[in-house]
């Protein structure tokens, strides 16, 4: 009996897991862009977001309840997360604000869930899946925190990688340049000595 639960729960977090959550856009100087997620009250409301490019790799998120209300707010920031509980029924907005700037065209990757939707398939109408319900929408919630966090890390190596080939990259030309004008030194006093010594 055991083993059927064991099956039935893996089976259900994988109906449940949307492997395509994260998102990866462009957002132009000046603009802005939302999304939206229709949560009930007391759905968890969490994701989080991280700018691969553009500029100071800053952006400004707003997330705002159904009354547009501030649920949460972080200015200039490339990276970063949020999570909540709805406290009203309807459409949370996620805003991605690029208007700071009137140059630089940024590339964010975000993810914008919400928890306990199994609730919505009729399936705690049974009391046999009470206890089981819960421990798949647990389940659920930790795997897309763990999925975020991911993406997360990816974009900061990303970041942090092109940062150390720029790095190295400069430091090469630099050490270039530095030998060319040793070099170019070296042979200016080598003739302006011999030019000496020949008068």
């Amino acid at each position: 009996m055991s083993g059927v639960k064991n099956w039935l729960l893996l089976i259900l977090i994988f109906i449940r897991i949307d492997i395509n959550d994260g998102f990866t856009i462009s957002i132009l100087p000046s603009k802005e862009k939302c999304f939206h997620q229709v949560a009930s009250e007391g759905q968890k409301v969490f994701g989080s977001y991280s700018v691969s490019y553009g500029g100071k790799l800053d952006l400004n998120i707003k997330v705002t309840d159904p009354d547009s209300d501030l649920v949460y707010e972080q200015e200039r920031k490339p990276d970063g997360s949020y999570e909540f509980v709805a406290l009203k029924n309807g459409r949370y907005q996620f805003c991605l604000n690029n208007q700071k700037t009137s140059v630089s065209t940024k590339r964010v990757s975000f993810s914008f869930h919400l928890g306990n939707e199994i609730k919505n398939a009729g399936l705690h109408i049974s009391k046999h899946f009470g206890s089981l319900e819960k421990a798949v929408s647990t389940i659920e919630i930790g795997i897309y925190s763990i999925q975020d966090h991911h993406y997360y890390m990816m974009a900061r190596d990303k970041r942090a990688r092109y940062t150390n080939e720029s790095t190295a990259s400069r430091m090469s030309w630099m050490s270039f340049m530095e030998i060319s004008a040793i070099i170019c030194l070296v042979i200016g006093q080598l003739v302006y000595i011999n030019h000496l010594f020949t008068k």
